[in-house]
């Protein structure tokens, strides 16, 4: 069975509210760790901390697009906007 490390990745996307096309806001990120588990995807509705620009924001995802190849690699774009201080005050406690 082949690795799949590496072969597996997700990628996140920001769209501003209203907005049609989607940008980048980091790299892929691999979603297998160097011990075989998989890292988790964030379902539409959900909250995800993001780095960006070196500084922690918060998003709320808004849609997922699942790519595969035949040879086994897939991708996941994660696309995240704006969230609400107060629905995300709501979701955790910091």
């Amino acid at each position: 069975m082949a690795d799949i490390r590496n072969q597996c990745s997700m990628t996140f996307q920001y769209r501003e509210p209203g907005g049609h096309r989607p940008e980048d806001i980091g790299s892929g990120v691999e979603l297998v760790r160097n011990d075989g588990k998989f890292l988790p995807i964030p379902s539409e509705g959900d909250s995800v901390t993001l780095i960006v620009d070196g500084k922690a924001k918060s998003f709320k995802v808004d849609s997922r697009h699942f790519s595969y190849d035949i040879g086994g690699l897939c991708a996941v774009n994660v696309v995240v906007t704006d969230i609400l201080e107060d629905e995300l005050a709501r979701r955790l406690k910091e």
